[in-house]
């Protein structure tokens, strides 16, 4: 479902670029990219944001020796993820801002089709990364959930345990 959203997202965002600039011509201008040019900033705040939240994961306890393996795994596709995002969203920036500062260009219908397109990208992007909020968060609420019951777990055996003991001691002592 995302991801049609997603490819819905990047076709109409060319189509309504391009019929904002027929009734508007100066809709693409150097002064104008540089507000849909913040869309691409805001991309990278929140990807950057994202990896450092992941940073928290590795000083997460209670993982097993293999399920730490595993994580430092992720953890490394998660980056390189955050990382092509970041890749892409400055090669849009910089797309934007040329096809804006050309003055030719501006009279093209193909700028603001090609500007709308790479901005359905950015926007399509800013759809897929509180997802991935999500899941991060979900699976360190797992863990500190596993680790409570773990501890709660413990207490309980050593509860259990010392009320064996308490029995025998007085049982003990009496004779």
């Amino acid at each position: 479902m995302l991801q049609v959203l997603r490819l819905t997202m990047i076709l109409t965002m060319p189509v309504l670029l391009w019929a904002g600039w027929r009734v508007a011509p100066d809709l693409v201008s150097i002064a104008n990219m540089r507000y849909l040019g913040a869309i691409f900033t805001l991309v990278w705040a929140i990807a950057l944001l994202f990896l450092t939240k992941t940073a928290e994961l590795s000083s997460l306890s209670g993982l097993s020796g293999h399920e730490h393996e595993k994580l430092v795994l992720r953890l490394a596709h998660i980056r390189q993820r955050v990382w092509w995002i970041g890749g892409i969203a400055l090669t849009c920036a910089v797309l934007v801002w040329f096809i804006g500062s050309l003055p030719e260009a501006a009279g093209s219908p193909l700028a603001p089709i090609s500007v709308g397109f790479l901005v359905g990208v950015g926007l399509s992007y800013l759809l897929v990364l509180p997802g991935w909020f999500n899941e991060l968060y979900a699976f360190m609420d797992t863990i500190r959930l596993r680790n409570e019951r773990n501890k709660r777990t413990e207490s309980a055996l050593k509860q259990i345990g010392d009320g064996k003991k308490a029995p025998t001691g007085k049982a003990a002592t009496s004779q």
